[in-house]
């Protein structure tokens, strides 16, 4: 009677496990390489606003008198324009982000007043030929914990701090105390330091394609500052590949802030709202 090797058994064996092991390491290579929104470790994103913005000032005289609640579109010709936004976050564990945000937006105008505006020490006739100029900037720093977390989604929250930058300057024929002043310049600079918190939700609803909406707010009354601040923001982002994409989205931010500093006694109403166009690099 003729016996089967045991030799071709075992190799038959370690073919099999051979291949086990081949399978397991080719699905965790491809693990590895899979990327996305969803789990590379920075994501940089470049947009520009179709904007829409609401902007009033009170700014107050040195003296005490009370300055003209001004809506800069309206009043002083200051309107809509198109700017840009950065965003970027940094992935440092699993759960666990940075985030960075940076808008800046620079207006000028020249327009001849409709009525008396009393700006900081200074009062404008109505008819008076105004320059104006207004500056703001908003730059954000934030950690986010992930406290869910799947195959197609994450969601978030949040604590960080929104720094409002506002600087507004007007001239032009004016009256101080009564007397006319050919060429009057008023100015005021603002800067608020705003401690926020907010969720946030990132969601691949189909393969490359995500979809982030983002929801923040905080309120503050301490010493010479009381303000409040408000940032909704949900897009769409379509992924070419690992590296790059291109999304749209809206977003809506306001904030309220009364100073009483030397360089700014008075409020600041702020609202910009609009459209976003961008790119993303994600890595």
């Amino acid at each position: 009677m003729m016996k089967i090797p045991r030799r071709s058994t075992t190799r038959s064996r370690l073919t099999r496990v051979n291949a086990a092991i081949g399978a397991i390491a080719l699905c965790g290579a491809a693990q590895a390489e899979s990327t996305g929104l969803l789990n590379d470790t920075i994501d940089v994103s470049l947009g520009t606003f179709l904007l829409s913005t609401d902007t009033r000032v009170t700014l107050n005289g040195t003296t005490g008198d009370l300055g003209t609640d001004v809506n800069l579109g309206r009043d002083l010709g200051i309107h809509d324009a198109n700017r840009f936004r950065v965003d970027a976050t940094w992935r440092f564990f699993k759960r666990h982000k940075l985030r960075a945000m940076y808008f800046s937006n620079n207006q000028r105008a020249d327009k001849s007043i409709d009525r008396d505006l009393t700006i900081g020490d200074t009062t404008y006739s109505v008819g008076a030929n105004l320059h104006s100029s207004v500056s703001n900037k908003i730059a954000e720093l934030a950690y986010e914990y992930a406290f869910w977390q799947g195959d197609n989604y994450e969601v978030t929250g949040s604590v960080g701090v929104h720094t409002v930058k506002f600087d507004f300057a007007v001239s032009g024929e004016g009256s101080v105390n009564g007397e006319t002043v050919p060429v009057s310049a008023e100015s005021a600079t603002a800067t608020a330091p705003l401690p926020v918190v907010g969720a946030r939700g990132l969601w691949e609803f189909s393969p490359n394609w995500y979809f982030d909406g983002q929801v923040q707010y905080f309120a503050l009354k301490i010493d010479n500052i009381d303000g409040h601040l408000t940032d909704l923001r949900a897009g769409v982002t379509r992924m070419f590949g690992k590296h790059f994409g291109i999304g749209a989205g809206y977003n809506q931010f306001a904030t309220r802030v009364n100073l009483d500093r030397p360089s700014f006694e008075g409020s600041l109403r702020w609202r910009y709202s609009g459209a976003m166009i961008y790119i993303t690099g994600s890595y």
